[in-house]
């Protein structure tokens, strides 16, 4: 998972951190005044500024214009910090301020960005025609409100797998049967490396039954890409992970839930050892997927005291997305009281297991729900980053809003045959998920009224609608009543008369600190009850579901229903199950 820090320039001010680096300089004046950006990061601008890519990490830091103008100098070659400080002022890069300077400074220093080297005289960066070229394009505006290109690429390789997890989202996909081939597949990685992608991250299906794996992932690290590759294959010998040694960073390993649990574990005890054992020394991170479903949950602590037990240290909790089937998804899916207590037992198993790497996925953003939200800005929380932050590529080389939504109508454009920063810029359906946040069916959702939505928004894959609001969070953080907008009351409002019954419009006045008349007009448009009494109170409107459909759908000249009441009775059932509507029915359309 990446984890990012943002460092707004005023909100770096603290003077015990000036002292320090004025401490340092009085110490070491010759060495620290020779700065030079770390070999180790990778600059990209954006509009806000731009984004550091730490290669050796993952890291990715968001700096504001001045933090990254400071950077892009730096890029260029050495310089003393007063020649630094002197041609950001000059240039109007940065305000005339020596303490702000040695704030910012400090700050790269401290998290790596910049650092002191030998040097000779040549190494510093004079050139007067290319610094005006550079300072003039860093004056210029970005021409986009939004990252110029993805930071991670999520490309399934293959759909082929040995396994057949019953568990695994990948059923749901359409399979064609189309595969890029070895040399198309170079094509892609010279794309995406010349686009600026910091990070590819390699799955399937399983990836290594793709045929051309190892030098496609070579050519992928030649190119500047940090390279993560998920399998499922479980006893790795040395000859098989020696083409990759130094090339792939992490090596993720999934297990499916039944591998999780009882004796199917303790059977794999043995090839998981002999796999870490085979990762000694290639420079390749092991780590593990543990798919949190509810037989999992209930057992977890056992679960990761045998992962730990085989040499694992790094775990990504993956939130367990809705399978194929319906009624695995009603036997596995994790209940509300897990997951509203599951925020509460990983900070237990971290205290218990303080040598674990916990991270979690994207999907379970509402874990964050309780970091306050500056914490959480500066941090890097971000929750939903579909088609923002990171792009799916499908074997066909498709390109998706997020390695979930593979679906026909949600395909943007394919990596091969389109330009990758038009589609980027100019796809409709990328559009939508980017600005998710702002569309009708997300504000009328709890996601829409929860102060944790810019940060979390929750997953779209358990939506019904596919750009709503997601169902599954347990504990929604609804900002305080009175501060309510009208979508916020309406979804409010639901949930209180489903609970109560009944409300008066005296009562929604005080509940939500508004007058009678907006009162009684949002009342009688959100119930459209037969009782829009002020006095007696409103309920929600009592009527024969069945029979309203029915009416809708329409009937045969000789007035007999279209659907029958034992077909809606069985819609019906099936929508209650909460399995995604939309799931169902793309998958419906597409077998």
């Amino acid at each position: 998972m990446v984890i990012r820090k943002i460092y707004p320039i005023d909100a770096i001010k603290a003077e015990n951190q000036i002292f320090q680096l004025r401490q340092h300089l009085n110490d070491n004046q010759e060495s620290v005044n020779i700065l030079s950006l770390s070999d180790k990061v990778r600059l990209r601008r954006e509009y806000f500024g731009g984004l550091v890519f730490n290669t050796w990490n993952g890291n990715i830091v968001e700096l504001d214009r001045e933090a990254f103008a400071m950077l892009t100098i730096l890029e260029q070659g050495i310089l003393t910090n007063n020649d630094l400080e002197s041609v950001l002022v000059e240039n109007n890069l940065l305000r005339d301020n020596n303490a702000q300077f040695e704030a910012i400074l400090l700050s790269l220093q401290q998290n790596g960005l910049i650092c002191q080297r030998n040097y000779t005289d040549s190494d510093i960066f004079t050139e007067p025609a290319k610094k005006h070229t550079l300072i003039k394009s860093l004056k210029e505006n970005p021409p986009r409100q939004w990252l110029s290109a993805p930071e991670t690429v999520h490309w399934a390789f293959t759909y082929r797998c040995q396994q057949d997890c019953p568990e695994c989202y990948t059923r749901r996909f359409p399979h064609t049967g189309d595969e890029l081939t070895t040399e198309e597949a170079h094509k892609v990685v010279d794309k995406l490396a010349g686009w600026g992608i910091f990070q590819l991250a390699i799955g399937g299906g399983e990836p290594f039954e793709k045929e051309g794996l190892p030098e496609i992932v070579s050519h992928a690290a030649a190119s500047g890409l940090l390279v993560h590759v998920t399998t499922g294959l479980k006893n790795l010998k040395f000859k098989d992970i020696s083409p990759y040694s130094g090339i792939i960073k992490n090596l993720q390993i999934g297990f499916s839930i039944d591998e999780l649990l009882g004796k199917a574990f303790a059977d794999l005890k043995g090839p998981l050892e002999n796999t870490t054992l085979a990762l000694k020394d290639t420079g390749i991170s092991p780590g593990v997927n543990i798919i949190l479903s509810k037989s999992v949950i209930e057992k977890l602590e056992e679960i990761l005291s045998k992962i730990l037990s085989s040499g694992f240290k790094r775990i990504v909790f993956i939130r367990y997305k809705p399978p194929v089937s319906r009624n695995l998804w009603q036997q596995d899916k994790p209940d509300r009281e897990q997951l509203l207590y599951l925020h509460s037992n990983l900070i237990s198993i971290r205290k218990k297991y303080p040598e674990l790497d916990l991270r979690t996925d994207c999907a379970l953003g509402f874990l964050q729900r309780y970091v306050p939200e500056n914490v959480a800005k500066y941090i890097g929380y971000k929750g939903c980053v579909a088609a923002d932050r990171i792009l799916a590529i499908s074997p066909s080389g498709d390109m998706y809003p997020c390695s979930q939504l593979v679906y026909p109508a949600m395909k943007a454009g394919n990596i091969l045959t389109d330009d990758v920063q038009d589609v980027w810029d100019k796809s409709k359906i990328l559009k939508k998920y980017r600005y998710f946040r702002n569309g009708r069916q997300i504000k009328e959702s709890w996601c829409g009224i929860c102060m944790r939505k810019n940060m979390c928004g929750g997953c779209r894959v358990f939506a019904h609608n596919p750009l709503g609001g997601d169902p599954g969070c347990p504990e929604p953080l609804p900002a305080p009543l009175r501060q309510l907008g009208k979508n916020g009351r309406s979804v409010d409002i639901l949930d209180y008369l489903k609970k109560t019954g009944t409300i008066t419009a005296r009562e929604y006045m005080e509940r939500y600190g508004v007058g009678e008349r907006k009162a009684i007009k949002e009342l009688n448009s959100i119930t459209r009850s037969v009782n829009r009494s002020p006095k007696f109170g409103y309920t929600l409107p009592g009527y024969d579901i069945i029979s309203e459909i029915q009416y809708v759908i329409g009937c045969t000249p000789g007035g007999v229903p279209f659907v029958s009441s034992e077909e809606i009775e069985e819609w019906l059932e099936k929508e209650a199950d909460d399995y995604p509507e939309w799931i169902f029915n793309s998958h419906r359309y597409n077998t």
